[in-house]
């Protein structure tokens, strides 16, 4: 991810805390004070960790929206990161359907190295 596109989603960001951090139900991770701890450490983080930064922006910032309208502009604009990052619903199915395909091919390569083990997978039936 660009440095400068964080940058940007940062300034929308900022806002939504801001002001979710008034709200009577805000969380004590959203608290005013926070604020100036998660603004510097993406800061710090962007340019050489920009997955970081991502992270704990994209974490507290889902976290704000949860509790603002869907009608909002923090809302849209937040809307419209998720799925410049591949992670809107129209892109769930997809991704919902790679992970199964994953998780098949895992299973299969466990099953495969059992056998070849001598380790009956007929135990492991309980677990699932």
């Amino acid at each position: 991810m660009r440095e400068e596109t964080i940058r940007e989603w940062m300034q929308s960001w900022n806002k939504a805390l801001q002001i979710v951090s008034t709200l009577p139900n805000s969380p004590v991770a959203l608290h005013p004070e926070r604020l100036v701890y998660y603004t510097r450490t993406v800061e710090t983080l962007i340019g050489d960790e920009n997955a970081a930064a991502l992270w704990i922006l994209l974490r507290t910032w889902t976290r704000a929206i949860g509790l603002l309208e869907t009608d909002s502009k923090f809302y849209q604009e937040w809307q419209s990161c998720i799925e410049s990052l591949g992670l809107g619903e129209h892109e769930f199915k997809g991704r919902l359907h790679h992970l199964d395909v994953y998780l098949d091919q895992m299973e299969e390569i466990i099953e495969k190295w059992c056998k070849q083990n001598g380790i009956d997978t007929n135990e492991f039936n309980d677990f699932r």
